[in-house]
């Protein structure tokens, strides 16, 4: 081989390389954009600690399929049990509301915030690191 055949070679080599990588980059961008998307309604909830209702979750599962299972095994094992247990605190005071009694306090809202921060943590953003 001559060396003009040996420099177009090696840039057809490197151009395919770097084709390949930048369509892989590329993909794994779109795909951890999607999730942050679809994450997003969910995670907003948790930090403003508002119950999240299983239809969030049912969405959660159509847009990211098998991405969500372990949102969804959280949700099923550790949050949704959690939330029940703390419902079942509340009480009807004598002017017929709803209210938590002062000795059960703050056995709920430590139940709250535990079940909160556990969703949370498994539903992380995902960075462009988490590729590497």
């Amino acid at each position: 081989m001559s060396d003009l055949e040996v420099r177009i070679l090696i840039a057809m080599v490197s151009l395919l390389i770097g084709v390949i990588a930048g369509h892989f980059f590329a993909l794994g961008r779109d795909i951890r954009s999607e999730y942050n998307t679809a994450i997003t309604p969910l995670r907003d909830k948790l930090i403003k600690e508002i119950n999240v209702s299983e239809s969030i979750i049912k969405d959660l599962e159509v847009n990211l399929g098998s991405q969500s299972k372990k949102i969804v095994s959280v949700y099923t094992s550790d949050y949704k049990p959690a939330i029940e247990k703390a419902n079942k605190m509340f009480l009807v005071n004598d002017a017929g509301y709803m209210c938590v009694p002062e000795e059960m306090k703050q056995e709920h809202d430590l139940l709250l915030k535990e079940a909160n921060i556990k969703l949370l943590n498994a539903a992380k953003r995902k960075l462009w690191l988490n590729y590497f």
